[in-house]
Formats: C-alpha cells, structure tokens, sequence
C-alpha cells in the first residue's frame, strides 16, 4: 500500500488541484461560504493549468501542421 506522500508524488498538479476541489466542495457546502474563497482560488488554478495544457497542444499540432506543409 503507497503513503500518502508517495500517492501525491505520482500525481500531477492538475489532479491534485481536482482532489483538492472536491475536498473544498464539502467543506464550503458543510462549513458555509467562510471557505469560498479558497474554493475560488483552487479552481482558477485548475482552469489555468487547463487553459495551459490545451494552448500547448494547440501549439504543438499548429507546429506539426507547419512541418509537414514544409516537406510537401
């Protein structure tokens, strides 16, 4: 069975940011919006990370469209 540690270590910044949110859900929904804020904050962290990771792959599939018009 891995350690909490090593469970964290293996997983990436975006699904610790995932769990994290889910965490935050509950507690905004059984603590009230004292702790808003913090959800807030997680989930504009996650949608940069997503935003991030989606111009990447667009940059990479334009480079590679250029490429190959290149070698036609």
């Amino acid at each position: 069975m891995k350690s909490q540690a090593a469970e964290q270590q293996s997983l990436t910044m975006e699904e610790r940011l995932e769990k994290a949110l889910g965490v935050l859900a509950f507690v905004v929904a059984e603590h009230g919006d004292k702790h808003l804020p913090l959800f807030q904050m997680i989930e504009g962290q996650l949608t940069d990370i997503r935003v991030r990771r989606k111009a990447q792959a667009r940059r990479r599939d334009l480079a590679k469209a250029i490429g190959q018009l290149a070698q036609a």
